[in-house]
Parts: structure tokens; sequence; C-alpha cells
């Protein structure tokens, strides 16, 4: 293997140990969150309507491209198509001339090309206009949004700057900070020789290029100075003027809440004189990546708008800021990274980082698969390097369903090579074995996995009974056997009578996501060949992140000629445990005994993301529960799977925040996840709370089991 983890960990580092920055993203994040959600839902054509004129401009691509630049060339631009970065910013330094001034408005593509540090190094004068931007170059910090550059920077922080930039002191108050920084950028605009900005969008039928802003300085940029520079993306291109203006309204709504921006400024070739506009206008388009994305199936990462919306949900990237990325920043930064700068630097960047929680896509205008584009990007650097040891002897040997031996050995060795904690539910390395963090609580393996024989025995079905078909999954086979035999005790309770085929093996949803894919269709040509010789109609999940695995055979089979349509047939008969109590008119058992317990709801990402909301109604429903009246905000527990084996120390600052936001009162911390279970499990004890953490189906099928006795 040649490469490491080692770049990427010291960027989580330095990430973790800025908290004051991370409590600035988590505080932004939770007052713009609510009121950008309640804007969406005033507008819910805007999501939608971007997603069919993205689908369109990129299906397009070729022939819009040069629709482009035809009619950008006739409304007096000089359009040049850089293949690369390094053509870029050739043309750049042969328009603008060394010792002279630029300004420069937000452009993502300038970044991208690195073209000011070239222009520097010429003697040019670059000053950024953009309030944010200018922070960060001012006090030389690394920008940490695309939206809000500096909005980790302490308004302290700022006001000192400013001060020093300004040479007299400034109030650390907002107005005081806005009104010295206006003054300082007037003369740069009036002196400055060229302008820098980026686009929106580019509208092919008219070619304009439309940019939107709050500030007022990109005007500025590309109206003062006699020459103005565009750098866009090729994948900016849309195909009409109207379509380009529906751009600016989801970058403003998506990114921070508006309808609309406070100016949206149009482009459409040079001014005839000097009190006109500028005498020149270039647009740089950059194509770099872009053909590759589209080739290599990644077209969906094209319909990025940089709304940053996405960062606003991610639990990684509210830890990390700017550690997490490149050029751009976050999931999506890593994919535009892999595709234009190489597997290496996305590997460098951050390509391991992403826990799959699928929060990014539900943010999204483009409803962009952000995860599923990681896992092809880790795939392809698994084919390139293969996997670590750590991950093969998981996935190619604990996982495989050909392990027993070591499992039962495992069980028994526990006690006398691990050090026992959590009152003997859970153990600590002795020392660093294998790469696992002394600090892990590693869970205790159940003496007799869910699918011993006994277990099986007892569940075949009766032929006039309702049948379904029951997927265990690893962690309640090894871990957690408790909650598989709550689920199968509940579904007794309703009269449904279990099969539970003993062939079956891990989902391949750990294997999917590391990257190994052909492991991932082989677990799941196993699962299909047990499950499929069931005469069920429903397949029942009580792990999340199993069921879907399970929905997702036909995709991940698609082109297996033989195994698809049995992928098909079984990926539309997966249904998690409570959908399943709540549909079909089964109902529930209404007469369940009462016990007394303060509970607090976890919402597994999974499930969230499938839209299944049933679980805390039924939580609700269960006599004596006293469910928190503090409602779950989607907040991740930062599992992750074989990440948190990655980057144990990310994943469990990611848990702490959702612990935090647990009531102090709370006695058990229910969930609907094995996975998240673990990690939950893990945190408490960590931080010496006492608290359980139970599934909501074995709080289900005690209060049956009360009942009863």
């Amino acid at each position: 293997m040649n490469y490491s983890l080692k770049d990427v960990q010291t960027k989580v580092n330095v990430g973790l140990q800025e908290t004051t920055s991370a409590l600035a993203r988590r505080r932004i994040s939770r007052f713009l969150g609510p009121a950008k959600v309640k804007a969406v839902k005033n507008f819910p054509l805007t999501g939608p309507l971007h997603r069919q004129t993205k689908a369109q401009a990129i299906a397009d691509l070729r022939e819009m491209l040069e629709e482009a630049v035809r009619n950008l060339e006739d409304n007096g631009c000089k359009v040049f198509r850089a293949r690369t970065s390094a053509e870029a910013i050739a043309y750049a330094r042969k328009v603008i001339k060394p010792g002279s001034m630029v300004v420069k408005s937000k452009s993502n593509a300038a970044k991208e090309t690195g073209v000011l540090d070239s222009l520097m190094m010429d003697g040019v004068t670059v000053v950024e206009t953009d309030m944010g931007d200018r922070i960060c170059q001012v006090g030389n910090i690394p920008a940490s949004h695309p939206i809000g550059p500096a909005l980790h920077v302490p308004v302290e922080k700022v006001a000192e700057l400013f001060s020093i930039e300004s040479g007299h002191n400034v109030a650390p108050d907002p107005q005081s900070i806005v009104t010295v920084a206006r003054e300082l950028l007037r003369n740069s605009f009036f002196e400055a020789q060229y302008g820098i900005s980026g686009a929106n969008a580019i509208a092919a039928d008219t070619g304009s290029i439309i940019m939107t802003e709050n500030e007022g300085n990109i005007r500025l940029c590309t109206n003062l100075p006699p020459v103005h520079l565009v750098f866009a993306g090729i994948e900016k291109i849309v195909p009409t003027l109207e379509d380009a203006v529906h751009v600016c309204h989801t970058a403003a709504l998506y990114g921070t809440g508006v309808s609309v921006g406070g100016y949206i400024n149009i482009v459409s070739g040079s001014g005839r004189n000097s009190l006109d506009g500028p005498q020149e206008t270039h647009v740089i388009l950059l194509e770099e990546g872009r053909w590759e994305a589209i080739q290599a199936g990644f077209e969906d990462s094209l319909a990025c708008i940089n709304c940053g919306s996405c960062l606003n949900r991610c639990p990684v990237y509210k830890e990390l800021g700017e550690q997490y990325g490149y050029k751009y920043l976050g999931g999506i930064g890593i994919i535009h990274t892999a595709l234009r700068n190489g597997l290496e630097k996305a590997v460098e960047n951050g390509l391991s980082l992403c826990i799959g929680c699928r929060q990014c896509i539900d943010a999204c205008p483009g409803s962009i698969p952000t995860p599923d584009l990681i896992q092809k990007i880790r795939q392809q650097v698994v084919t390139k390097y293969g996997l670590g040891l750590q991950k093969q002897f998981m996935l190619k040997v604990l996982l495989n369903g050909r392990s027993s031996h070591l499992w039962r050995w495992g069980q028994k060795l526990q006690p006398i090579a691990l050090k026992r904690i959590n009152n003997g539910k859970g153990y600590r390395v002795r020392f660093s074995w294998l790469g696992v963090d002394p600090n892990r609580v590693i869970p205790a393996i159940a003496a007799k996995p869910a699918l011993h024989n006994k277990t099986r025995e007892a569940t075949i079905a009766d032929a006039e009974q309702v049948r379904v078909a029951y997927f265990v999954g690893c962690l309640n086979n090894r871990i957690f056997p408790e909650v598989a035999g709550a689920t199968l005790e509940v579904l007794r309770e309703q009269s449904v009578a279990v099969i539970f085929p003993h062939d079956q093996v891990c989902c391949g949803y750990p294997m999917k996501a590391a990257g190994e894919l052909e492991l991932a269709k082989e677990m799941a040509r196993r699962n299909l060949e047990a499950l499929s010789a069931q005469q069920v109609d429903t397949v029942i999940v009580d792990c999340p992140t199993c069921g879907t695995a399970l929905r997702g055979y036909a995709k991940l089979l698609e082109e297996d000629p033989i195994w698809r349509g049995v992928a098909q047939e079984l990926s539309n008969k997966v249904q998690d445990i409570f959908e399943y109590l709540s549909s079909r008119d089964l109902g529930l058992k209404k007469i369940m005994q009462s016990f007394q317990a303060k509970v607090h709801y976890h919402q597994p990402c999974h499930l969230r993301y499938l839209g299944l909301n049933q679980v805390q109604k039924i939580l609700a429903s269960i006599p004596g529960i006293a469910l928190s009246s503090e409602t779950d905000d989607g907040t991740c527990c930062g599992f992750g799977g074989m990440v948190s084996l990655d980057h144990y120390d990310l994943t469990t600052m990611i848990a702490s925040r959702r612990v935090e936001d647990t009531p102090e009162e709370t006695e058990i911390l229910a969930t609907a996840c094995p996975g998240c279970m673990l990690h939950l499990v893990d945190r408490l004890f960590q931080q010496d709370r006492k608290i359980k953490v139970k599934h909501v189906i074995e709080l289900l099928a005690e209060s049956y089991r009360r009942e009863r006795e």
C-alpha cells in the first residue's frame, strides 16, 4: 500500500484543536438551520427545478458550451477555454501586467486555479473585496466556508486586523468594522486596472454572465476597472437567462435562507466607453476535471452551486471546518479534488472522513448523492492501492460470514486479552493493537450469536401465519442479540411468523463504504441466495444501515444479468421493523404493561434519510414512557462504521455533541440502530453518564413481556 492516512489525521488534529471555530460553526448552523428550512418550504419547486435545469445543462454541455462561447464573443467578450489550471493562469498573466492592481470578488474557479498566487509573484497587488474574503486576506487566515469565509473569526480578531490595516483603533462591532473596511476598499476600486470575478451562472442563449451578491462589491469589481476577467467552470453554463437567474435564487435560498440576494448583476459584454463599464471583458472557462467527471459517472457533482448548504449540515465539517477539504470544502470538495487534482490529494485532504450520514443530500438543492460518489472514489483508491491491514482484517476476515470460529475464540479470549470495563459490558485494549484506540470501548461479544441453532429452530414459521424473513445484521448477531430477540418477540406478539435464514451474511454496507465494491457484491449475492429462497413478501430489518444496503442491492448489481432481477425484487420487499409495524393495517397490539422511564430519542441518520418517522410515534405510545420534549434535531452520533476505526477522535467528538444534547434527567437513550447504540454506549461511558442505551424495539418487547408476567 503506497499511501497512509497520516496527512489527513494531521488535519483532523488541527481541526479538533480549533474549538472556538467549531463553536462558531455550530452556532451559525443552529441559527440559520431553522430559518433556511422554513424558507425552502416556502419555495417547494426551487429544488426540483434546479435539479431539472442542471441535469439538462450537464447532459447537453458540449452543445451549450459552443453556444455560450459564440454568444459571449458576439457580445464582445474574449473567451478562453482553459483545459487546465495552468492554462488559465498563463492566460491571466498575459492579460494582467506585472506591478498592476487587481480588485477581486468571490470566484471559486479563481481559487481553484491558484491564479492569485501567480499574479502576486508577478508583483500584482490583489485586493479581495468580499468582506469575508478580505478579513481572511488581511489576517492570512484560511477561508472556512464558501458563503461566509470568515465565519470562524471572532469579531475581536477582525477589529484587531482592521485596526492594524487602517492605523487607528476599530471598535469590535460590525458597523465600525464595515465602515473602516468600506473606506479602505474605496480607493482600491478606483485605482485598480483589473477586476476579477466569478459567475453564479452563464446563460448560453444570451451569452450573459450572472452574479448574485449582498455587499455591492461585485458590481464595483465588474464596472470600475477598465479590464474585467471572469473565472468560471464550464458547469456554470445553463440553457437560458431565466435558468441563470433561477440559479441565483437557488444559491441565495439554500445558502442564506433569503429568496434572492441583495443584488443580481448581469454582464453581457464590454462597455462602449469609459463611463459604460470595462473596455475589455475576458471570460476564462475552466474545463479541468469536468469532462472527466462526466465520463467517469460523477456528473451529479457538477450540479454543485457552492451554496454551502451541505456544509452547514455536515457533522464532520462542523468539527473540522476548512481542514475538511482542499480548494473546495467538505465531501463535495473531496469529490472535486479527486477529479481535478488526483486521488492522492483527495486522500490527503479527507476522503476517509465522510461518515455517510447523508444529511448533505437533504440539504443540497441538487440532491447530489455525495456519500455515494465518495464511495466510488474510495473504490478507485482501493483498486489502485488496496486496503489497509486493519480494514482487510475487519472486512475480509471478521465480516465475511465464514469466521464463526474466530468470533468464538474472540468471545473466550476477551476477558484475558482485554481490560474489562463498564460492569463487564465492554473492554479496552491493553496496548494499541491493530490501530485500535486505547480509549475505545470494545463491546463484549455475545456468548451466543442471534443466529445460533436454537434461535432458528424456535422461529420456524407456521404455514398459515403471516410470514416474514428477518435479516439480523452483524451487530445484532454478535454484539446485541437481545435486540434480535426483541424483534422476534414483538413480531410474535403481532401474530407474525418469522423465517430466519441461517446462511445470511453481512449486508455488505461496510465493504461498499470502504470502497471494496467486489466484496460488497459478493455479500449481496450470498444474501440474495439466502433470502430469495424464502416464500415471503417482506424482509424485516431492525438496523437502518442494513436496510439501506439491502434496498441498494438493485443498484449495486444492476450490471449483473444473473442477479439484478432478484436484487430488484428483494429491494422492494425490505422494510424496517417500525415501518412494518405501522403498515398493512396490522396496527400494534394496544394492551401493553406500563413501566416508568425517562427516555430521550436519537434518530438514526439512515432512518431520517429514508423518511421513516414511525419510531418516535411507537415509542411515545408505550405506557409509562416519559419521552423528552426536547426534539431530536437530526444530530448524527458520528459512528460512520469504518470511519470510527480510522478517526476515532473525530467520531467521538461528534458523538459528544449528541450526548451533550441529551437532557440530564434521561434514564434511557433510545434509538433504532445498533451502530448508533455501539457508538453512544462508548461516548456515555467516556463521559461517565449513567444512561442506558436501548433499541426502541427492546422497550416495546419489555412492555409486552411485563404484561405477560
